[in-house]
């Protein structure tokens, strides 16, 4: 049964491994290319909850790298839906496409 508040149409299931990631960010008129790391912590068929070290933004395209866990084979794009501070540290949800 969904829970009224919940928004999610798939659900969610634990799934804490580090990962790597790069993205592209327009730095005063250059794009430059950024790799950094973090940790997922839930999995779903359409994305991925994480903690990110580097400090992704609404819209940010992660292209996962180095990926060799079985629930992330075919998953080599997300887009980052929502972020929030989650204490110290940086929370995201990222939406695969």
């Amino acid at each position: 049964m969904k829970c009224i508040n919940e928004r999610r149409s798939y659900p969610r299931q634990s799934y804490e491994l580090p990962l790597k990631y790069s993205l592209s960010i327009l730095d005063v008129f250059d794009l430059k290319k950024v790799v950094s790391t973090g940790v997922s912590l839930d999995i779903s068929r359409k994305g991925l909850g994480i903690y990110a070290d580097f400090p992704v933004e609404n819209g940010h395209v992660l292209r996962f790298i180095e990926n060799t866990s079985k629930d992330m084979k075919e998953k080599k794009l997300a887009i980052v839906r929502w972020v929030k501070r989650d204490g110290k540290k940086l929370r995201a949800g990222l939406e695969f496409v």
